[in-house]
């Protein structure tokens, strides 16, 4: 996400739960950059006082102040460890996703894979596993990439030694090894 100035990156290793990380969540997406300058005052008078309320109504609230958020702005919502999340969060998020993705926001959630998947219930959804290449994927990387003159089956080895088999890892490796000549 340190490509994108427009990127909200939200980790999964904070200590937060329930309303509290929520509240952080819409404070990470409105006090960045990007996003705060473009705030009229009564949008952020909505804001103060979504913040200083607990209300039943905290859902339609939140919904109100994402509209107007995603109407004046584009943004990139990235949420690292979505099925960390506890069940308040995972719900809350559920019923503003789609006001996200109507507003064009995009939102990319990342699960780790030792625990069930709870994207499931999200429309419009693509999904991207990441997995290591194989053998047979590397060796077709390479011979795709370089042209035939090239020595790819050393680069192979040193690839298999050194790197591990994720695409991004690889690509990283290969320019390491032609900057470090």
């Amino acid at each position: 996400y340190f490509y994108y100035s427009t990127a909200v990156f939200i980790g999964s290793k904070i200590a937060k739960s329930g309303i509290e990380f929520i509240q952080f969540i819409i404070k990470q997406i409105i006090f960045s950059e990007f996003v705060y300058p473009g705030l009229e005052t009564d949008t952020l008078l909505e804001i103060d006082n979504f913040f200083n309320n607990t209300d039943p109504e905290f859902i339609d609230e939140l919904k109100s102040i994402l509209t107007k958020i995603t109407s004046i702005k584009k943004f990139i919502i990235m949420l690292d460890g979505f099925n960390n999340y506890d069940q308040f969060t995972l719900e809350a998020l559920k019923n503003v996703i789609p006001i996200l993705q109507v507003n064009k926001i995009k939102l990319i959630l990342t699960e780790i894979s030792d625990f069930s998947y709870k994207s499931e219930s999200i429309f419009n959804l693509r999904e991207i596993n990441l997995t290591p290449f194989t053998d047979s994927h590397l060796s077709e990387y390479i011979d795709r990439s370089f042209y035939p003159n090239f020595p790819k089956e050393e680069l192979r080895k040193l690839i298999l030694l050194y790197a591990d088999l994720l695409p991004g890892s690889i690509i990283s490796f290969i320019r390491d090894i032609i900057l470090l000549k």
